[in-house]
């Protein structure tokens, strides 16, 4: 499969007008920001689930020394106030139980919202 796409590549290449590949690789890049861009929001939530259910399995112990927000911030490159709007979310729902900002339970969190 490798060699396919590198021979398309070299194709394109040696048979498009720079100018030519240099706005078609541009629309498709754009095309991939937009996609990934619309994604985002819906990503954050599930990288954040994730996260939630990896804290639950930790020992009592950890879960109960560290915050929910640091924890989900030492592992992921999201931003505290990502974070802490979609804990807030799941909180409002009663999707999670928080004390202090300690993870205490998980009640069923929605794959969408």
């Amino acid at each position: 499969m490798f060699l396919t796409v590198n021979f398309m590549l070299n194709q394109f290449f040696e048979n498009v007008p720079a100018t030519v590949r240099f706005q078609g690789l541009s629309l498709s890049l754009l095309h991939l920001l937009r996609h990934a861009c619309a994604n985002y929001s819906e990503g954050q939530h599930l990288i954040i689930c994730y996260q939630l259910y990896e804290l639950m399995y930790e020992t009592e112990e950890l879960r109960n020394s560290i915050s929910t927000v640091s924890y989900v911030m030492n592992r992921t490159f999201l931003s505290r106030s990502s974070i802490m709007k979609i804990l807030a979310q799941l909180k409002t729902g009663n999707y999670i139980t928080m004390e202090k900002g300690i993870l205490k339970a998980i009640n069923n969190i929605p794959s969408r919202y």
